[in-house]
């Protein structure tokens, strides 16, 4: 399965939509289509990317205009489209954890900048 979002030019009015989603819900392969008339976007899941051309052709035969939102497209596996946010907070989140060890257990933390007037790092750190 994959996501794909899709540009849908050419939709005058809100009744547009229902018209754009019964085009790409009739091409087979496609399992779910939602279209934002605000963003003039489709997200269209399919079972392969191969059903795409069928895609863009069945909405250019509804009367509008359609691209994949960006030059590649923006395609996601549908199992883990978030696994990219996870895996960068979840990172950041244990920086800074470790970060706070010192001074949650008592430590002393070591000088992050150094007394005015000197120009060398001291070390203070045990």
């Amino acid at each position: 399965m994959a996501e794909v979002v899709l540009q849908v030019r050419g939709m005058g009015c809100a009744a547009c939509v229902p018209r754009v989603q019964r085009a790409i819900a009739a091409v087979e392969g496609v399992l779910q289509c939602e279209v934002n008339f605000a963003t003039e976007r489709a997200t269209v899941r399919v079972v392969e990317l191969r059903v795409l051309p069928r895609v863009l052709e069945a909405v250019v035969a509804a009367g509008y205009a359609a691209e994949p939102a960006t030059r590649h497209a923006e395609v996601t596996a549908t199992g883990f489209p978030w696994s990219r946010s996870l895996i960068v907070g979840g990172v950041g989140s244990t920086l800074l954890m470790i970060g706070g060890v010192p001074m949650m257990t008592g430590l002393p933390m070591p000088p992050l900048v150094p007394p005015t007037g000197s120009t060398t790092p001291t070390s203070s750190w045990p």
